[in-house]
């Protein structure tokens, strides 16, 4: 019954009262042992104590298995949270790789360039939601990287870099992790400040 803490309650005084200051000293000795598994000899023990050590004892393995219920259904909730959020971000970055229109049978010089602006504008797109993702997770997850508000010509180099070397899936789980990484949110001894979206882009950092 290795455990780190325990609770006493008031309204058990009423069953310890009686016992000299030595007689408890021996009743929480052998607590302790059995709280640290070690041998705890009953019989050993006066009949008194035996009766408030068998009920103390039991006291405790309830509180004890109340307190792992509490905290495996603790744990429930932040798996099925942690899950909505990447059902949610997978859904959100997928929007990047979605091609838009129909490709005709007969194509001519017209349609061939009519494809190449709309790949141009996927392109475009692409990009765009890549960026809003981004600064949507940094609303959801409280992190402290920064907001993207410019789309250099060196951020849409690297941002079509990651997209065309990652999967979304993986993709949207890299930044969601970014966002709650105590280094890249500068708060290790390592890294003192929050990382910038051109740092994380970087390939081999990204893929870290």
């Amino acid at each position: 019954m290795k455990k780190e803490s325990i609770l006493l309650y008031a309204n058990q005084w009423g069953a310890l009262a009686r016992l000299t200051d030595g007689q408890l000293g021996c009743l929480f000795r052998s607590i302790f042992l059995w709280l640290n598994d070690r041998e705890v000899d009953l019989d050993a023990l006066e009949p008194p104590l035996q009766i408030a050590f068998q009920f103390m004892t039991l006291q405790i393995s309830i509180d004890c298995e109340k307190y792992l219920q509490s905290k495996r259904r603790i744990q429930k909730k932040k798996e099925a949270k942690t899950k909505d959020e990447n059902v949610n971000s997978v859904n959100d970055l997928n929007s990047i790789t979605r091609t838009r229109g129909n490709v005709d049978v007969d194509v001519d010089v017209d349609d061939d360039v009519s494809k190449k602006e709309e790949k141009k504008e996927s392109k475009e797109e692409k990009i765009q939601n890549f960026v809003k993702y981004w600064n949507s997770c940094i609303d959801s997850t409280g992190s402290r990287m920064k907001k993207i508000k410019a789309i250099t010509p060196e951020r849409k180099a690297k941002i079509e870099i990651i997209m065309k070397t990652f999967p979304a899936e993986s993709a949207a789980q890299a930044i969601s992790n970014a966002m709650r990484s105590p280094y890249c949110n500068g708060e290790t001894q390592r890294r003192l400040k929050p990382v910038d979206f051109d740092w994380l882009m970087r390939l081999d950092n990204f893929t870290k």
